[in-house]
């Protein structure tokens, strides 16, 4: 993330949180991991009221970074809530396959967050 940041890029996480889970644990605990400070935003269903796949709280992410849909790439793990998700919010996703059991997905696909940048032309 530092190197994303380093590079120009805007980040932020965007996550789904067990219905009912007050967003503000989730805060504490990106806090608490180290995730929360490497951000530019952290966007969570508790937050915005909307879940991943829709694509609301995938735009709301977006205007909170201050860019445009087509500029934004998201990263995840999930076919349907983040690959899917994204894609109709005008993103461009990309799946994290860590263990390869996406082999047959056809679109962008990385291993770790280490392959993104080069995917992303290396700015």
């Amino acid at each position: 993330m530092e190197l994303l940041r380093r590079q120009g890029y805007r980040t932020a996480v965007v996550s789904n949180s067990p219905w009912g889970s007050p967003a503000a644990l989730w805060r504490k605990e990106l806090r608490r991991l180290g995730i929360a400070g490497l951000v530019d935003a952290v966007v969570l269903c508790g937050d915005v009221g909307w879940r991943k796949p829709s694509r609301r709280i995938f735009e709301h992410a977006r205007k909170r970074l201050g860019v445009a849909g087509a500029e934004c790439v998201f990263v995840g793990d999930d076919l349907e809530w983040d690959v899917a998700g994204s894609a109709a919010a005008g993103m461009r996703p990309v799946l994290i396959d860590r263990d390869g059991r996406h082999a047959s997905f056809a679109g962008a696909r990385v291993r770790s967050l280490h392959e993104l940048l080069p995917l992303l032309g290396g700015r």
